[in-house]
C-alpha cells in the first residue's frame, strides 16, 4: 500500500477519480466518465499485493499475484484481469516484474491487461519500452 493513488480503482472502472476536472470545473468522484455507456462500466475488485514487509523492506511475492490471476480467470470470477504495474514509484519501486507480466500475458492473452504507472518517469532506462513491446 502507498505505492499507488487512492483513485486507482475508480480510474480502472472508467469512473472519475478526482473532484477536479482536467479542463477546469468539478465532477463527482465515482461517477462514470462522460461518453462511457452503462454497459461499458465495470465493477472493479481491488486486490493489494504489498511488496514491502511491515518494516518497509522490499519482499516481493509474485506467486500470490500469479495465483490470484489464475484463480480469478479460471474460476470465472471475472472476464478480464487488469494488473497495475508500478514502474518507478515515489519510493523507487518497480513491481511486479516484467518477467511476471510476460508470463501472464502469454498464458492468458486478451483476458490479461496491464496498466503501467510511470507517471513520474522514475524508471530505469528502457523500462517503459519493454512494456510497450508486449
Amino acid at each position: 500500500a502507498g505505492e499507488v493513488g487512492s483513485g486507482t480503482a475508480n480510474a480502472s472502472g472508467l469512473r472519475h477519480f478526482s473532484a477536479f476536472a482536467p479542463a477546469g470545473g468539478t465532477q463527482k468522484v465515482g461517477e462514470p466518465i462522460r461518453g462511457v455507456g452503462e454497459s461499458d462500466l465495470c465493477s472493479v475488485r481491488v486486490e493489494c499485493f504489498a511488496p514491502r514487509a511491515k518494516i518497509g523492506s522490499f519482499e516481493p511475492n509474485e506467486d500470490d499475484i500469479e495465483t490470484t490471476v489464475k484463480e480469478t480467470l479460471e474460476g470465472r470470477k471475472a472476464k478480464v484481469v487488469l494488473l497495475h504495474v508500478v514502474l518507478g514509484s515515489k519510493t523507487g519501486l518497480c513491481y511486479p516484474s516484467m518477467d511476471l507480466v510476460e508470463r501472464l500475458q502469454k498464458k492468458h492473452g486478451e483476458q490479461f491487461l496491464c496498466v503501467v504507472d510511470a507517471c513520474q518517469m522514475r524508471l530505469p532506462k528502457g523500462g517503459l519500452t519493454e512494456f510497450l513491446q508486449l
